[in-house]
């Protein structure tokens, strides 16, 4: 199911531009997949329970004051979600280290009803989907939707324990028959045709 030695064509990508047949897909830049948002997270974590709730609670005291003056807080920004791909990195690491990593590789669908899925749920019905080619990139296939970031206002220590069976879950590539199959690459990425766009 993953790594080289397919064909692995027919991979779908959700683009923010159009992109021409050829292009080489970059790895997209997530603000919370900054080094140092990572490094506060993988601190958060090692310092115990009452860090992580502290820190959430910086969070949402930032969100609600940017609501509160009219500014935009980036979506992108969400510490749940940061400790989640801190989770999902180490448990790749301790036990998955031939995975392609999540952050700084490039995400696929698997098919084009999944594409279409992803941007009605994801992007708001906006981008454009492009058909690529990964033949010359390690591939990996999982569920995309064991991706649930813990609840950190709940009992910490019982939602990171359910965040980490996930990624075990996530990263050992078994797909069921409902799976959303999400595809990461490492590597180049070829851009085949442009499907469409939509406002």
């Amino acid at each position: 199911m993953w790594g080289l030695g397919r064909q692995k064509k027919g991979y779908y990508h959700i683009s923010a531009t159009y992109l021409p047949a050829g292009a080489i897909l970059q790895p997209e830049k997530y603000v919370g997949h900054d080094d140092h948002i990572l490094l506060v997270a993988q601190q958060a974590l090692d310092s115990g329970v009452s860090a992580l709730r502290l820190l959430n609670l910086v969070d949402d005291l930032i969100r609600y004051s940017q609501r509160e003056k009219g500014q935009a807080w980036p979506e992108s920004i969400d510490f749940p979600a940061i400790v989640n791909e801190v989770i999902l990195e180490r448990v790749r690491e301790r036990a998955f280290a031939d995975r392609p990593r999540r952050i700084g590789g490039v995400f696929l669908l698997a098919s084009i009803d999944h594409a279409e899925r992803f941007r009605a749920e994801e992007r708001g019905g906006g981008g454009v989907i492009v058909e690529c080619s990964a033949e010359s990139a390690r591939t990996f296939e999982a569920d995309g939707s064991l991706i649930r970031p813990p609840n950190l206002h709940g009992n910490i220590q019982q939602e990171l324990a359910q965040a980490e069976q996930r990624a075990h879950d996530y990263w050992s590539g078994d797909l069921r028959s409902d799976a959303r199959v999400e595809v990461i690459a490492e590597g180049e990425v070829e851009v085949i045709h442009t499907l469409e766009a939509t406002d």
